[in-house]
């Protein structure tokens, strides 16, 4: 809890977010203690396919064709091929943290 109120990394975060290194605060395995940050390459990414999937209606299976075909497009974190796939789009949209919703344990 303590580390979630500081808005310091922990766990693994999602598409659209990226850990900053804090000057001289470290983790208790020596590396850089890390603050929650926006990823804006990544993010408008998230937006297109809240956008995608909510206003344009299309189906799961084309957000995963679009992404896939975008070499731009952030790579799921949890994909063993790094590849988007129907799950990883179904987190996606359904993870809380896009609406401020952090779980701390």
């Amino acid at each position: 809890m303590g580390l979630a109120s500081q808005k310091f990394v922990h766990g693994t975060l999602a598409v659209g977010y990226r850990g900053d290194p804090v000057p001289g605060q470290f983790t208790t395995r020596r590396r850089s203690r890390c603050v929650v940050a926006i990823d804006e390459a990544a993010a408008r990414y998230v937006r297109q396919v809240f956008e995608w999937f909510a206003i344009d209606l299309l189906p799961i299976d084309e957000i995963v064709r679009r992404l896939n075909e975008d070499p731009q497009a952030p790579k799921p974190a949890k994909s063993e091929d790094r590849r988007w796939s129907h799950p990883a789009v179904v987190r996606l949209l359904s993870n809380e943290r896009y609406i401020g919703n952090w779980d701390c344990g």
